[in-house]
């Protein structure tokens, strides 16, 4: 029998109790906090079923939208896309300094990084993030370069922060109303999340979710797969595919009767 390595003794405990930053206390499931104490997207399961991912609010999420399920803020555009290489990164580091006038501290961590070079893509995880300084940004991945990265036009890095940096309402007149029909849900609030702060949402598990008036699971036999509406509440598949449309799925419904419920089970991300 071997014994595990400091690693391995780490991954076991940040899988079990959350990837808290260092020299943080802890931060309950029902707590917000203005600073972060985990990484973003940090996974929690808890007792009862749920398992939570850690996420920062893009803007307030309110009472109101209680039972919506929120969604992320996350657009891929020219802000983020096909970005400079500053300095050349050799293969086997795992390191690359990128062209970004605007970053906070570890605004990248957990997110995805697209490494182009002639033509080819190798998918890195990002595992934390410098703050801009002097118009760069120092990507750390998880993993090491296949093939090296150089300042020559065509080798470039598109980014995407993790889908839990900027949670936000969606649709109607939510922060994510310019987007509607776009936006995918990442996750359930438990109460109100400051702007800016930082908590914990539900990503799986049973919970109630608002469903559209008439259409939730089981109004009808055979109608169990719940499926998110453009305004974060739900509804059952007839509801949902409409008009050559294809809505996220986000669970089914757990308790049985033909009179429709809220009740379901989410699936989001386990």
């Amino acid at each position: 029998m071997r014994h595990i390595t400091r690693l391995e003794l780490g991954t076991i405990i940040n899988n079990i109790l959350g990837e808290r930053l260092p020299n943080v206390g802890p931060q309950g499931i029902y707590a917000e906090s203005a600073t972060p104490k985990y990484k973003v997207g940090a996974r929690l399961p808890v007792p009862g079923g749920w398992v939570l991912h850690y996420c920062q609010a893009m803007k307030t999420l309110g009472t109101f939208h209680y039972m919506r399920l929120a969604g992320s803020g996350n657009v891929m555009d020219a802000g983020n896309e096909f970005l400079a290489l500053a300095v050349a990164a050799p293969a086997g580091q795992n390191r690359i300094t990128i062209v970004d006038a605007t970053s906070p501290l570890n605004y990248y961590e957990n997110g995805l990084a697209e490494c182009w070079h002639g033509g080819a893509c190798q998918q890195h995880r990002v595992k934390s993030s410098t703050a801009t300084v002097g118009g760069v940004v120092v990507l750390t991945l998880y993993d090491n370069l296949l093939t090296a990265l150089d300042t020559i036009p065509g080798d470039s890095v598109s980014l995407s922060p993790s889908p839990y940096r900027n949670v936000a309402v969606m649709g109607g007149t939510g922060d994510l109303a310019g987007h509607a029909g776009f936006v995918t849900a990442v996750g359930l609030p438990l109460f109100d999340i400051t702007d800016n702060y930082y908590a914990w949402i539900v990503t799986w598990g049973p919970v109630s979710i608002s469903m559209q008036g008439g259409n939730g699971p089981d109004e009808a036999a055979v109608r169990k797969d719940v499926f998110c509406h453009t305004d974060g509440t739900c509804a059952d598949a007839q509801f949902a595919s409409f008009l050559n449309q294809s809505a996220q799925r986000v669970g089914y419904g757990l308790p049985a009767g033909a009179y429709g419920h809220s009740q379901i089970m989410l699936q989001l991300d386990p």
